[in-house]
């Protein structure tokens, strides 16, 4: 456990992770007063402990967490991907058996109704579940952004936004539409620039693609929630399947563009950390 001087005030204990990333956010410089202990004895200059030497030396620290919460990050997105395409091939083959029902004359009133309501039901069902697999996305994307908001300060100076504020927005209503698009950005493109590497046409494209298609799936899935609930008939039921179909393949192609964006991002910021040896 640490403690730490911020003026003249004491603050602790923290653990090394806490202390480490309080650095990476420039809230503890190599010049501020450390203490394991807390005791007025054993304070020093942080850039004299061996904790600093480990993290500022060699990176480790720093390039096994972004290793970490990169994999795990990206696997929930390959995940969430796997299960949305599914979801789209499920809606695809339903979709067909649901026009060999319209095209039978046998059916009544009431016997559509209800497999109306089969059928809604199977998509509400279908919907609650991409709802709770976005929460937990949502909570490793927090951690994740945070992780190269952290790395990027390292980088660049210039880089100003507080990390914690950064991963924090993902749940901030009407901030988390635009604060946390911006940081990922703008982490790329300091990192690519941080690494001698210009950001080039290619950089810009993959950028602005996850923008487009980011809020473009972010207003597919408000339509396809206020809009295409309940149906009442079949023909209303076909309606909800084919514009489920079409929100599940916008999806898909954003997860996409995430994986690659995330995996660039994340060998960046490894290639920097490695060059910095």
């Amino acid at each position: 456990m640490w403690y730490y001087k911020s003026g003249l005030i004491k603050k602790g204990p923290i653990s090394d992770s806490a202390l480490a990333g309080l650095y990476g956010a420039r809230t503890v410089r190599s010049d501020s007063l450390v203490s394991q202990t807390g005791n007025g004895n054993d304070w020093q200059e942080f850039s004299k402990t061996a904790f600093y030497k480990k993290i500022r030396g060699n990176n480790t620290y720093y390039l096994d967490r972004l290793t970490l919460r990169t994999k795990v990050f990206r696997a929930i997105l390959c995940a969430y991907a796997i299960i949305i395409f599914s979801t789209c091939i499920i809606d695809y083959k339903r979709l067909e058996y649901l026009n060999q029902i319209l095209s039978r004359v046998d059916i009544n009133l009431t016997q559509q109704r209800i497999m109306a309501a089969q059928f809604s039901a199977y998509s509400n069902l279908s919907r609650a579940m991409m709802l709770l697999m976005f929460f937990l996305l949502s909570y490793v994307l927090m951690k994740w952004i945070k992780n190269i908001a952290t790395n990027t300060r390292l980088f660049d100076k210039a880089f100003i936004s507080s990390p914690a504020f950064a991963g924090w927005s993902v749940y901030i209503p009407i901030l988390n539409l635009i604060h946390p698009a911006h940081i990922i950005s703008m982490s790329y493109k300091l990192s690519k620039n941080a690494g001698e590497s210009s950001y080039n046409v290619y950089d810009f494209t993959l950028v602005f693609l996850w923008y487009v298609f980011n809020y473009f799936s972010l207003i597919v899935f408000v339509l396809n929630n206020a809009f295409f609930k309940v149906s009442q008939s079949l023909d209303n039921a076909k309606a909800i399947i084919m514009f489920g179909i079409f929100e599940t393949s916008v999806i898909t192609f954003t997860c996409v563009l995430w994986i690659i964006l995330v995996t660039r991002i994340y060998r960046i910021q490894r290639r920097n950390f490695i060059n910095q040896v």
